[in-house]
């Protein structure tokens, strides 16, 4: 009886699916904010900062967010605050960067941001030493001045003034 209650009363348990990081919902929100960030209906072709962009399909390899101006400026996020989050993740937002430059030499700008709790920045410095070596530059997305940064360059490379907050 009581198998024959958990087979027909019971939910089956749901497959476990990729969740979105909470660090680039924020960007892409700030990015919006800033009326940088392309439509869904975009390409990068179109000179506005783009989510999810390939840079290897054969190795499923995809930037966070990038924007295409003649030069390629690619965002890799790494959030720490995660508790998914390992050494795993931070070689491929690593390699993800590595990649980038490796398919276009001399035309990629490569950036990493990170989120973590000011209490476990010293634990996770591995992670961050790693994604810097691959960053031409890493910002602390819970710096103000850095967020702002990430904005501000972006629109820049756009070559426009933009909305900023």
């Amino acid at each position: 009886v009581k198998q024959m209650v958990e087979s027909l009363v019971r939910l089956p348990k749901r497959a476990r699916t990729e969740t979105k990081s909470r660090l680039n919902t924020n960007i892409a929100k700030a990015f919006r904010g800033a009326n940088i960030l392309a439509d869904q209906d975009e390409t990068i072709d179109e000179g506005r900062v783009v989510k999810g962009f390939t840079i290897d399909e054969t190795e499923d390899l995809v930037a966070d967010f990038a924007l295409k101006n003649g030069k390629l400026h690619v965002v890799s996020t790494l959030d720490l605050k995660s508790r998914y989050t390992g050494k795993g993740e931070t070689a491929l937002k690593s390699m993800i960067l590595h990649k980038a430059e490796k398919k276009f030499p001399e035309k990629v700008r490569k950036i990493g941001v990170f989120s973590v709790e000011k209490d476990t920045l010293e634990t996770f410095r591995p992670q961050l030493n790693m994604l810097e070596e691959f960053s031409d530059v890493l910002l602390d997305w819970q710096d103000p001045n850095q967020k702002r940064r990430l904005t501000r360059d972006l629109i820049d490379a756009m070559g426009h003034r933009g909305d900023l907050v």
